[in-house]
Formats: C-alpha cells, sequence, structure tokens
C-alpha cells in the first residue's frame, strides 16, 4: 500500500471530470483509502459505479490524499446551478471570492 498526494488532474484523467469533482467535493482535504473493489464501496456512492471501478483499478489498496481544489470545485458547483452564497458557505471562502473564481471560467 502506498500514500502519495494525489492532483486534481490525475484523479480527471482516470475518472472523468464529474467523477473528480464529486470525490473532491465529499472528501476533498483528507486522506482517502481507495477500495480494490468497487462495487457496494463507499467511493461507488460517492462518484458511481464506472467511475468508482475506473479509480480502484488505477488506485486499489493505495491511500491517496485528496487535493481541495477550491477554484475547480467553486466553478463546477456553479456549473450544477449553486448559487455564489451557497458556494462560498460550503467552500468556507468568501462570496468574493467564488465570484472572482466563477467569472474566470
Amino acid at each position: 500500500m502506498m500514500s502519495a498526494m494525489t492532483t486534481f488532474e490525475e484523479l480527471k484523467q482516470t475518472a472523468g471530470h464529474d467523477a473528480a469533482m464529486r470525490l473532491i467535493q465529499a472528501r476533498g482535504g483528507s486522506r482517502f483509502t481507495f477500495p480494490t473493489k468497487a462495487s457496494g464501496s463507499i467511493l461507488e456512492g460517492i462518484v458511481g459505479k464506472d467511475a468508482a471501478q475506473m479509480l480502484c483499478e488505477q488506485f486499489g489498496g493505495d491511500y491517496l490524499d485528496i487535493p481541495i481544489a477550491h477554484r475547480e470545485l467553486a466553478v463546477w458547483l456553479h456549473q450544477q446551478g449553486w448559487s455564489l452564497d451557497r458556494i462560498a458557505c460550503a467552500l468556507r471562502r468568501t462570496r468574493r471570492s467564488v465570484q472572482r473564481w466563477t467569472a474566470r471560467a
């Protein structure tokens, strides 16, 4: 079993953008142990069956530090229909910061 810092790009390339964002939203900033089997796992509940399978194939048995990726997450949540205020509260950032991040996207 290995431990490593995982980048947003690694997650995105492995499981796709939306699955990476769901994992970051649920577990960003924490160490996460990837199961060896996706079926019935917590990971499957977070990212869905297909993405969980891809992540397990790539990282199964490893524990990785999941990035926080505030800016990317703010943009993605805004695209999902979240308000600036809701994003700011969820990410514990100012509304102004969220507004800047989403305006640049």
